[in-house]
């Protein structure tokens, strides 16, 4: 069964896709992270609340373009809920 499947019986499914510019890592990192890799992004907000993008069950895929001074950090996940409930 794939990712698809899941959808399916879940129903309502959440797109999380985003580019967020940041500062520009390390050669390594951009490296390792250039085609894609399987990630849960967390991320907090002014008033530290966490929020996490992608789960055990159906991961983000993230990657990072370079960029002159800094990078594209590109998200793509759907989720069963919210990542903001």
């Amino acid at each position: 069964r794939g990712l698809g499947d899941v959808y399916k019986r879940q129903g309502r499914c959440y797109n999380c896709n985003k580019e967020i510019t940041v500062d520009l890592p390390p050669a390594d990192v951009i490296r390792d992270f250039s085609s894609g890799k399987f990630a849960i992004i967390e991320f907090r907000d002014t008033r530290y609340r966490k929020f996490s993008i992608g789960d055990n069950k159906i991961p983000a895929i993230v990657s990072i373009s370079p960029n002159l001074n800094s990078a594209t950090l590109k998200i793509e996940c759907k989720m069963l809920k919210s990542p903001l409930l």
